[in-house]
């Protein structure tokens, strides 16, 4: 499947996935670090590539847990998992 994308997407990392890219190239990756409220952040511009890998792990997100939703109504396992 192939989208023309027209518009500019921008991630913004923090935390673990920060650390890793810093620890794997830390000449490349330190100087676009920013300081936010006391945290490192680095803000990246997505290829259509990652962006697209991005918005289908979103969507597998929100079908699981509409899926998992649908599964414990319909079987009545909500009184099991929460009583466990």
């Amino acid at each position: 499947m192939q989208v023309e994308m027209n518009e500019t997407v921008n991630m913004k990392m923090e935390a673990s996935l920060l650390e890793l890219l810093v620890e794997i190239d830390p000449k490349l990756y330190s100087k676009y670090l920013s300081n936010k409220n006391g945290r490192l952040v680095l803000y990246v511009r997505l290829k259509m590539s990652l962006y697209g890998t991005l918005m289908a792990c979103l969507f597998w997100r929100i079908l699981t847990e509409k899926f998992l939703t649908w599964v414990l109504r319909s079987t009545n396992l909500t009184e099991v998992l929460l009583t466990s």
